[in-house]
């Protein structure tokens, strides 16, 4: 049998970041290459130390990374934040603005009683309480260049978990990782 993916997973495939970003009021002026668009975070006013005074939001083709808050977003993740909605709910609004229809909706039921795809969001913020609790001044410490850049080398590898057992393993190196920076 052929899985077939998500709402959310064809949603966060077709439809770029900039573009769900713009969406949720975030000004994107230039194309993301290799390195992103450094602009501001939609929730910098009630988020950030800072107030979102300076801009702490770097946009990727296929995903957002915001320094202040150390939050990984997907198009999904974002949109459903911004419009204060469930993930699938994001995914169907954000498929429907670009004009993606999936072939079927029988995914979802093949998909009933597979096991669920791994909360992005819920491991980074994992990986976030695990510094915290390894790194007593973390608040502060979480800006510092070398600790700041693994943590994004860390989260930037979540797109690649697939499955359990890949939650782990990503959880694992990425504490020894961090581990190592946060010593």
């Amino acid at each position: 049998m052929t899985r077939r993916k998500s709402l959310v997973q064809l949603a966060n495939e077709h439809v770029p970041f900039p573009l769900a970003a713009q969406w949720a009021g975030v000004e994107v002026y230039d194309s993301p290459g290799e390195r992103g668009v450094k602009t501001y975070c939609p929730f910098g006013e009630v988020e950030h130390p800072d107030g979102g005074l300076e801009p702490s939001l770097r946009v990727y083709q296929d995903h957002g990374w915001c320094f202040a808050e150390t939050r990984y977003f997907t198009t999904c993740s974002l949109l459903a934040d911004i419009w204060e909605t469930s993930r699938t709910e994001a995914a169907e609004e954000a498929l429907r603005r670009v004009n993606y229809r999936p072939a079927s909706y029988a995914h979802l039921f093949e998909q009933a009683d597979a096991d669920p795809d791994p909360d992005m969001d819920a491991l980074a913020q994992a990986l976030v309480y695990w510094c915290e609790a390894h790194r007593p001044d973390w608040k502060q410490a979480q800006y510092s260049p070398v600790i700041a850049s693994m943590l994004a080398r860390c989260l930037g590898l979540l797109p690649l978990v697939k499955d359990a057992k890949d939650c782990d393993i990503w959880l694992s190196a990425s504490k020894q990782a961090m581990q190592q920076v946060l010593s």
